[in-house]
């Protein structure tokens, strides 16, 4: 009886660990609302304000990432913006928005885009993405996952 108590209790335990640690199923990490923080090192909101010195009023900005746990994943890029500038007087608003897949393979991952299109001021826009897919590496620590493309490039999104 015993014996059979503490193979349970092991039993137990070891399911106890295994469910609080997750199976190593890198998805889950990824799986969700993302709002991006930073790009190449300056954050939005220094972007944001690089703009407005140079004469842009932005009222309103998102760029949000969501992954699937099927492997699907789509981003947004929203704006309202208000231009000054010697010679030009402009305001409008739109989005891009672009569907697609990504893979992952442990710190290594693949995005690619299948679908992009632009709304309002940014119906003309193809490749804000830059290309039809990017690879890299990625590492989350909590609910921020940073994203190293082999282009050079970084970004870091924080979970909603």
């Amino acid at each position: 009886m015993k014996k059979q108590c503490f193979d349970f209790v092991i039993v137990f335990l070891a399911f106890l660990i295994v469910g609080a640690t997750g199976c190593g199923d890198d998805d889950n990490d990824w799986v969700g609302t993302w709002s991006v923080e930073s790009i190449d090192g300056q954050s939005v909101a220094q972007i944001l304000e690089e703009l407005a010195r140079g004469g842009d009023r932005i009222d309103f900005f998102t760029y949000e990432w969501i992954f699937g746990s099927d492997g699907t994943m789509g981003f947004e890029v929203s704006m309202q913006i208000e231009t000054k500038v010697t010679g030009l007087d402009f305001s409008g608003g739109g989005s891009i928005i672009a569907t697609g897949t990504y893979t992952l393979s442990g710190s290594n991952y693949t995005l690619t885009i299948t679908n992009e299109e632009g709304t309002g001021i940014f119906r003309e826009e193809k490749g804000f993405f830059g290309a039809d897919s990017a690879t890299g590496t990625w590492y989350r620590e909590g609910n921020t996952l940073t994203l190293n493309s082999n282009e050079g490039g970084e970004m870091v999104l924080k979970k909603k």
